[in-house]
């Protein structure tokens, strides 16, 4: 969050020497596509190259934290050759112009290892987000001479983190490496910028044995390894849509290895950075690792995000206090504060019909869960199924394949019950937990696979979901089982916690989107305009008060009005991919939008850096307000009206 000297004072004097308005396209929002290299270790400097649009009055960069800083070098602008999409679906070629901003960059000896967002500064306004990643291994990068074939590969010493592109279409990027016999290695590709957010355009990570053959003695054998490749790093404002490569294997023989690096379909341009990494891992891994990436977020996501529907989110014995601290429970009049008899529960069942069990979850927002239940095997039949009281808590793990763990619990007529799902050290793609609930005949009433309509309309897609509601309609004895989705895939760190409790009416997510529902990270506000922000509200369980919105921290001659509009964007009101599905209620709540403007009086003063600006919600019921809950930060900055022409020394 750092703002050099150097670089303000010389941005000032450009400001001083120009007076001239710029046009629209100088004055639209930075816009960054990609850096090289992507990173680099604790406690070093290095000079990172980004390429974007609008970026000729950059001027300084905004980081996640202060362990790193940086100065702008220089400004490059080029007119490249780009393929423009035509209405009949066909492309044709064109030119374009971009800014190649030059950054001379430290990363201080306490950084934190990880993805670091930052941004770019600029007249303009604040840049869209990219990740520099801070990795501990040794970092070179990709040899300036061709590695495109097995015979040019760049040897490369282990653990190593390379720093390569794939430049242009069709590129292959070779690496070679020594190993000893009986060697575990663990491989893996990240990019936070490849431009085709596309299957095709996924990273693509192969090893090779260089055998030789009669016919041919530069033949190459592809090996065989562990693949476990999945999404990138969730929850992030900088995730792209790829999947990341991450393969393990054990040599059996020393020798003289490849690695091969490129596209699914053979993609590449200058956006195409990567990091390969290479490092040993352990014969009987713990699964401690396995969630992380190294492109994971160095700080997490946001604490004030909202995390209902993520494997791994935390559940703790406070987590029904969580819930109810986004809630507010409205007492009837001359009762004393306690409610009254007759006043109905989440369940809809009057308090005079309730047991006494729902009487005590009735102040679950003073007391604490119970604790977890661990699983004792064995428990993979229902005749061996321990019984437990609600609310509760479950511990186990699926350590061989084929392994079922069962639970009984009993539920009231009319129960409404919420069933959450935390993997704490390995999370899907890899361990995917299945949970079922039956009842006493084996007949299945509840599962958190959720089906939805795809392609032409005659196929299903299904995925599995960390939380799902089911409200039971008769008395009885249940079972809860929980497996993962295969029957092959086990292992000791496929660990569980379940929680099984009685719904509880709160704020689910609230936050600023925009599109399809992406979330607006940053605003950049010109003085005398004005800008529409849409809130979306989930209200959780059957919470049906009202949601109180307010901005807060704004800068001097900015305000935030509620407005009424006629114009509602029916994407954000969509839950899963908006056709048909099966139960969409028990894995989705409703959705509603509010708006917000932005008013910036013509006297607002230009802000240097973005500030940042906090959305609060409270809930309200029945005219009583509930505490203020911070539910999203926003960068914002404000320009001035007609920026000058703000450019530092360009060469094309």
């Amino acid at each position: 969050m750092k703002l050099h000297l150097r670089t303000f004072l010389v941005v000032s004097l450009f400001l001083a020497a120009s007076g001239n308005p710029v046009s629209a396209k100088e004055n639209a929002d930075p816009q960054v596509s990609s850096l090289f290299p992507l990173g680099g270790q604790p406690g070093t400097s290095f000079e990172v190259r980004i390429r974007g649009e609008n970026l000729g009055s950059v001027y300084g960069v905004w980081f996640d934290c202060d362990a790193l800083e940086a100065e702008v070098r220089k400004i490059e602008k080029t007119v490249e050759e780009v393929d423009v999409v035509q209405q009949a679906g066909t492309t044709a070629k064109d030119t374009k112009e971009f800014h190649h901003v030059v950054l001379k960059l430290n990363v201080d000896h306490k950084a934190a290892v990880g993805a670091h967002t930052f941004r770019l500064v600029s007249r303009q306004g604040l840049s869209n987000p990219l990740a520099l990643l801070v990795n501990p291994e040794p970092q070179i990068q990709e040899s300036g001479q061709s590695i495109n074939s097995p015979q040019s590969a760049q040897p490369i010493t282990i653990p190593v983190v390379v720093n390569g592109r794939l430049g242009h279409p069709g590129e292959l990027d070779y690496y070679a490496f020594e190993v000893g016999e009986g060697q575990h290695l663990r491989f893996e590709v990240i990019t936070s910028t490849f431009a085709a957010a596309t299957v095709a355009g996924d990273p693509q990570l192969i090893l090779y044995e260089p055998t030789g053959s009669w016919f041919d003695s530069q033949r190459i054998k592809r090996l065989e390894v562990r693949d476990e490749t999945g999404p990138g790093p969730g929850n992030h404002q900088w995730v792209t849509s790829h999947f990341l490569p991450r393969l393990i294997r054990r040599f059996d023989r020393k020798g003289r290895y490849l690695a091969e690096v490129g596209t699914l379909e053979g993609q590449g341009g200058p956006d195409f950075s990567y990091q390969l990494r290479v490092i040993p891992t352990p014969a009987r891994d713990s699964g401690a690792d396995h969630r992380r990436f190294p492109g994971d977020p160095a700080h997490g996501s946001s604490p004030l995000v909202w995390q209902e529907r993520d494997f791994s989110r935390r559940i703790d014995r406070d987590h029904l206090t969580r819930l109810w601290s986004r809630a507010i429970r409205v007492p009837e009049p001359g009762q004393d504060g306690k409610t009254a008899v007759g006043a109905k529960d989440s369940t809809g069942l009057e308090k005079s019909k309730r047991s006494p069990l729902a009487e005590t979850i009735d102040q679950a927002d003073r007391l604490r869960l119970p604790s977890p239940t661990r699983e004792e095997e064995p428990n993979d039949w229902a005749s061996r199924a321990p019984d437990l009281s609600l609310p509760m808590t479950v511990e186990g793990a699926i350590q061989h394949p084929g392994d079922v763990d069962i639970f009984r619990f009993k539920a009231e007529s009319g129960q409404a019950l919420a069933f959450e799902i935390e993997t704490p050290e390995t999370v899907p793609p890899f361990f995917n937990p299945h949970l079922v609930v039956i009842d006493s005949t084996g007949t299945e009433l509840v599962s958190n696979i959720y089906r939805e309509v795809a392609g032409v309309g005659d196929d299903w897609i299904k995925s599995i979901k960390a939380k799902t509601v089911y409200t039971f309609e008769q008395a009885g004895e249940y079972f809860l089982q929980i497996r993962d989705l295969t029957t092959r895939r086990a292992a000791p760190h496929f660990r569980y916690r379940v929680l099984v409790r009685p719904q509880v009416p709160h704020l689910g997510e609230v936050g600023v989107k925009m599109g399809r529902g992406e979330v607006v990270d940053h605003i950049n506000l010109r003085s005398g305009e004005t800008r529409k922000l849409t809130v979306v509200t989930e209200p959780e369980e059957g919470f049906d008060g009202e949601i109180a919105l307010t901005l807060e921290n704004l800068p001097t001659g900015v305000q935030a009005l509620a407005a009424a509009t006629t114009t509602v964007n029916p994407r954000l009101l969509e839950t899963g991919n908006g056709r048909g599905a099966m139960h969409r209620e028990r894995f989705f709540p409703p959705r509603h939008l509010a708006t917000i403007v932005l008013v910036a009086g013509r006297d607002a003063p230009a802000t240097p850096m973005p500030q940042r600006i906090r959305l609060t919600a409270r809930p309200v019921v029945d005219g009583k307000i509930g505490k203020a809950l911070g539910v999203q930060e926003i960068l914002l900055m404000i320009c001035g009206p007609e920026a000058e022409q703000v450019t530092m020394a360009e060469t094309n």
